[in-house]
């Protein structure tokens, strides 16, 4: 197993995957995403766990009160948005979250995704 690998369980035996850094350029939204314990901190206590991160004070705010539509005009990649607002509801029935989610980005547009 190369240095760096960590290993992991599948239904068809042990493998390997490489150690990978995490590519956000969200690092408040998306840190929930990625971070062990973090989901737990910024539910905690969203200001205190946004403290240290390097955000606008716009973003800071937006971030901590879970403001989607604010997230989104300021520039938040669509695809973090949504999976952080999944991370966010994870105890929640998708019919209980999910219309008020795309009810509240209705009418910002949609993002240009063709690549």
């Amino acid at each position: 197993m190369p240095a760096g690998a960590r290993v992991r369980r599948s239904s068809s035996g042990t493998r390997w995957s490489p150690r990978r850094e995490p590519v956000c350029d969200e690092p408040g939204a998306a840190g929930v995403l990625i971070t062990p314990g973090a989901l737990e901190a910024f539910q905690a206590g969203p200001l205190a766990f946004l403290t240290d991160r390097d955000l606008t004070l716009d973003e800071r705010q937006a971030v901590a009160a879970r403001d989607y539509p604010a997230l989104y005009r300021l520039g938040v990649h669509h695809f973090t948005l949504f999976q952080w607002a999944r991370r966010l509801h994870h105890h929640e029935s998708v019919e209980n979250w999910m219309p008020g989610y795309f009810a509240a980005l209705a009418g910002l547009g949609h993002p240009d995704i063709v690549t």
